[in-house]
């Protein structure tokens, strides 16, 4: 039995080529147009596509191979993240409490802390400027430096 193997990227849908797909014992690259085709025996079966050269994480599954007809697969693959997360907890210094409502101005994103004195953001990597500020408190003003595939706790 055939199964086509139909790789596209989860954010454009964009067909992938030069994408691996495995199934059982066999592998084959997906073509130009982002297909791969492979015989195997009717059953069910473990999967895994890589396409980690072009930036893609890799998905992994099973597919089920009934006898007769040609099967087909479409497998969605997302972007590795090239963005990093920076989180800032803020607290009142003398009493170490969280402080809720926060301004906190990273780059060019806001954000308010929340009841936990917690606010997050999703940054392109780089040296970013950010200021605190909260009435009735000193703005706190700095710089973090935020890395692809990181977390930075500020």
């Amino acid at each position: 039995m055939c199964l086509v193997v139909i790789v596209a990227g989860v954010e454009t849908s964009e067909l992938i080529p030069g994408a691996t797909v495995a199934v059982v014992d066999k592998a084959e690259q997906t073509t130009e147009s982002g297909l791969a085709v492979l015989t195997l025996e009717p059953g069910t079966h473990d999967f895994e596509v890589t396409a980690e050269a072009l930036e893609y994480l890799p998905e992994s599954g099973t597919v089920d191979v009934a006898e007769g007809d040609d099967n087909e697969l479409t497998v969605r693959l997302k972007k590795e993240s090239n963005k990093a997360t920076v989180t800032f907890f803020v607290t009142d210094q003398e009493t170490g409490e969280a402080l809720q409502d926060v301004d906190i101005l990273l780059g060019d994103q806001t954000a308010k802390t929340d009841d936990a004195g917690l606010a997050q953001f999703e940054v392109e990597p780089g040296s970013i400027s950010y200021v605190a500020t909260k009435d009735q408190y000193q703005d706190a003003t700095s710089t973090v430096e935020a890395t692809a595939g990181a977390n930075v706790d500020e």
